[in-house]
């Protein structure tokens, strides 16, 4: 029995893999192993339990440890003839190896295994090298029709494509990045932005995007939208970043119009009468903002027909009504749009909220939607009744005699003109002049 035993240690110890005997305990306890096994892990047979090594378990990856202890127990459990586990583990050193652990249950012993251990390593990081392709292509389909690089976080490089380096005007491989281009190659407002969005790539951050104003080979500043997708090893690390951008300057140029064109009304809204923001394709009223004496009902806000409806019928004045209706009608807008006309403006009269009538100065920009092809209308209500009426006394005191109050001379041809231009022909008039 003793020879018995003598050969087959002796077997295993010459088997070019590892072999092991374990307990199917709580850590799967090592009952014996040859010395391939040991080694495979940077250990001599000798020293491996004084070391700390006695269980499977001190070698199974811990995020591998769950799923290859079910599987034993299941082969237990099942009464399986063997199972085949593939598994991280660690050698001593602290990297990590692929196994590929083929159990069968020890016929001598019922609460034992015999595993055989394979490395697998290079099948897997062949495999795992594949899967990197395929998902590099993948976010490179992502990242179409825009120009891309790579960024190497761990060396803070990138590097370029001749046609992304000739677009860019860099060379085709750029150093300790960001910082050897933040202080020239991006303008002064997207520095910061542009050294943040190399440092969320040195964290290792999955995915990324940032608006940057930065110069291309013609020595031009020019506004890109960049984004990134980061690729990772096995062991969830990140192994480089591809970058990409596309010119998006005439976007960015509509974006700034219309931001300027937002804050400059909304600092000309404190003192209005009313203001309104519509998309005049959809025919929606999407903002409205009003003082006490001009609040709409919410029903009249469905639609900006609708709106514009109920103002000219209870708060605009009967002799405006056809100005007003001229000025903002939705069709009339979109057609002065197309022929370049975007801004435009009138006086007139408006009922407050008591009945009185006061004078208003009816404003209105169109600008194009930066993200779509819609009309942007913004209508500002402001009160110049003040002013107006001020304007209207000097008017009406430079057509009159000062001493009489009657009409000037100059007052009463234009008067007289007026009559005569809207007269019908074969109409007939009579001037009455009486000397009292």
């Amino acid at each position: 029995m003793r020879e018995n035993r003598e050969e087959y240690v002796i077997k295993i110890d010459n088997l070019p893999c590892g072999f092991c005997k374990i307990r199917n305990d709580d850590i799967l306890t090592i009952v014996s192993a040859n010395d391939f096994f040991y080694q495979s892990y940077g250990y001599a047979p000798q020293e491996a339990e004084s070391a700390g090594f006695t269980a499977i378990s001190d070698i199974i990856h811990p995020a591998d440890w769950p799923k290859a202890k079910e599987k034993i127990d299941r082969c237990k459990n099942e009464c399986l003839d063997y199972i085949d586990i593939e598994v991280k583990t660690l050698h001593r050193s602290g990297s990590v190896l692929w196994n590929l652990i083929k159990c069968t249950s020890d016929p001598e012993e019922d609460n034992c295994l015999n595993c055989i251990i394979l490395d697998i390593s290079k099948r897997m990081e062949a495999i795992e090298a594949l899967k990197m392709g395929e998902k590099e292509k993948v976010l490179l389909l992502g990242h179409a029709k825009r120009f891309a690089f790579r960024f190497y976080p761990i060396t803070r490089t990138a590097v370029l494509s001749e046609d992304t380096a000739l677009e860019l005007g860099l060379p085709v491989k750029v150093e300790n990045l960001p910082e050897s281009i933040a202080d020239t190659y991006p303008a002064k407002e997207s520095r910061e932005e542009f050294i943040t969005f190399y440092d969320r790539m040195l964290e290792g951050r999955p995915k990324g995007t940032a608006i940057l104003h930065f110069r291309n080979k013609t020595e031009d500043y020019t506004w890109y939208e960049c984004s990134f997708s980061m690729v990772y090893n096995r062991e969830g690390l990140p192994l480089h970043a591809i970058v990409s951008f596309e010119d998006i300057s005439e976007q960015r140029e509509k974006e700034i119009a219309y931001e300027k064109w937002s804050q400059f009304n909304q600092s000309q809204q404190e003192n209005a009468v009313a203001y309104y923001e519509c998309d005049i394709t959809k025919n929606i009223l999407e903002s409205v903002r009003t003082d006490f004496n001009n609040i709409l009902p919410e029903a009249v806000m469905e639609t900006y027909d609708k709106t514009l409806e109920y103002v000219v019928e209870n708060l605009i004045v009967p002799e405006d009504r056809q100005g007003y209706v001229e000025l903002f009608c939705r069709s009339e807008m979109i057609r002065q749009f197309h022929n370049g006309k975007r801004e435009m403006k009138m006086e007139c009269q408006r009922y407050a909220k008591d009945g009185t009538v006061y004078w208003v100065m009816a404003s209105l920009q169109m600008l194009p939607d930066p993200y779509s092809d819609h009309i942007k209308a913004f209508i500002l209500i402001t009160d110049i009744d003040k002013e107006k009426r001020k304007a209207l006394e000097l008017h009406e005191r430079s057509r009159r005699d000062p001493l009489t109050g009657v009409l000037n001379r100059r007052a009463i041809i234009d008067q007289v003109t007026e009559v005569l231009d809207k007269s019908q022909p074969n109409s007939r008039h009579i001037f009455i002049m009486v000397d009292i």
